[in-house]
This record gives C-alpha cells, structure tokens and sequence, in this order.
C-alpha cells in the first residue's frame, strides 16, 4: 500500500511540475518576455531555435532607429 502511495505522489508531483511549465510558458510568450527564462527548455526540445533567436534579435536591433550626427532634433547636439 505503501508503495502504491509513494508512487502516486511522483506522479502527482511530476503532473504538477509540468502544469507549471505549460502556465509559465504561456505567460511569458503572452508577455512577449522570458527568452532567458525558456531558452534553456527550447535548446533542449528544439535545438534550431537557437539560430532563430539570433536572427530575430539581429532583425530587432536593425530596426532601432539612430539619430545622424546632423540631425536638428538631436538634442546631443
């Protein structure tokens, strides 16, 4: 009986960790934040999402828009 209640603790225990995992997923993607939160999790299961990271923070960081030295609402100047 006693094993029986062991191992329904460890299936219960394991149920409850990977219904955190999918709420936590969920809020962070619905937040647009926690790429350091899930990366290691998405290495792991799609290792291809690694590249697509790199390229989507490169394409983000091209769009940034910068100022020329000769710009008349350049308030450095």
């Amino acid at each position: 009986m006693t094993d029986l209640l062991v191992t329904a603790v460890w299936i219960c225990f394991f149920a409850l960790n990977m219904g955190l995992l999918v709420w936590l997923a969920r809020r962070v993607r619905r937040r647009g934040v926690g790429d350091s939160v899930l990366s290691p999790i998405e290495e792991i299961w799609h290792p291809a999402i690694r590249e697509y990271r790199f390229e989507t923070q490169a394409q983000e960081e091209r769009m940034v828009a910068r100022t020329s030295p000769d710009d008349p609402l350049d308030k450095d100047a």
